[in-house]
């Protein structure tokens, strides 16, 4: 048994897809629920953000529609009243849960309004003040601030949909076999790489790459050569553990039985790196322990 917010929520959606409203679409983000719904808003034709292509988040409470759902746009337009920060628009019946009407406002009419929004600023209720100040005394700016955006929210669609469509329609990304080249007579494998078309795409799109990496592909590279000229360098290498140790057994030896037996000294450079003066001394205190008396040990 759904609850009454539920079923007002189902009902809000079909209306939607049975009226089709120009540039509104509605889908719910989970199979199991609707409470939480992902909205694509499209600029009206011939309008400022004609074009422009932004995805809206929506999330109701068990109280709708006696309270207003939580609305943010996750496409962030350079509006006046777009947060620009949280995505959060400035509608008045939105932000005043007096001002809500469940008889009057429903899915439809939020989304409605924000397209209209869009053309229309209301500089009564900023939520992006340099927007609003860029309209106001430089509209020239502004509006070319609207193209920069209509033209990144196309570029991120159509990244979103390359995505989509290379995951679900054309299956898993094509792999191709790679040799790894082995010495002679070694076995030759091979490793299945995959391969994705869309960054290849990527290599003669600066703008892409941009909002792919998060930075410009010439700071990414500048960033990998420091890191290469800053590597750590080794200049020597460390003494080996196992015959450091037994040289030290060696010379607890000498320590032991040459003790008033004999004047004969040795004495072992425990970090020598020459192996031939190493075997030398083992040699020589072999040598030398044959020759002991048992009487005088």
């Amino acid at each position: 048994m759904h609850s009454r917010a539920h079923l007002i929520i189902e009902r809000e959606i079909n209306d939607i897809k049975e009226k089709k409203p120009r540039g509104i679409y509605v889908e719910p983000i989970r199979d199991d629920s609707l409470f939480e719904i992902s909205a694509e808003l499209r600029g009206d034709k011939n309008g400022t953000w004609d074009g422009g292509i932004f995805r809206i988040y929506i999330r109701f409470s068990e109280h709708y529609n006696q309270k207003p759902p939580h609305v943010s746009f996750h496409t962030i337009p350079f509006h006046p009243n777009v947060d620009v920060v949280r995505g959060k628009p400035s509608l008045s019946f939105l932000e005043e849960e007096t001002l809500w009407n469940p008889n009057e406002h429903n899915l439809m009419v939020i989304l409605t309004s924000l397209q209209y929004l869009l053309d229309n600023p209301d500089l009564e209720r900023i939520a992006n003040p340099q927007a609003a100040e860029l309209l106001e005394y430089a509209p020239q700016s502004y509006f070319k601030m609207v193209k920069e955006c209509v033209s990144t929210s196309q570029k991120l669609m159509g990244l979103k949909d390359a995505l989509e469509i290379n995951s679900t329609l054309v299956g898993p990304p094509k792999k191709q076999q790679v040799e790894i080249i082995r010495e002679p007579g070694a076995i030759q494998p091979t490793e299945e790489v995959a391969k994705l078309a869309l960054l290849e795409a990527l290599e003669n799109d600066p703008t892409m790459q941009c909002i792919h990496l998060g930075v410009t592909l010439d700071r990414l590279r500048q960033e990998l050569e420091e890191n290469e000229r800053n590597k750590p360098t080794v200049t020597s290498k460390p003494p080996n553990a196992k015959k450091s140790s037994r040289l030290k057994q060696v010379n607890k030896m000498k320590r032991i039985y040459l003790q008033g037996a004999t004047k004969q000294k040795y004495h072992i450079n425990e970090y020598s790196s020459g192996e031939e003066e190493f075997e030398e001394e083992v040699n020589n205190l072999v040598e030398w322990t044959e020759g002991l008396d048992e009487e005088a040990l």
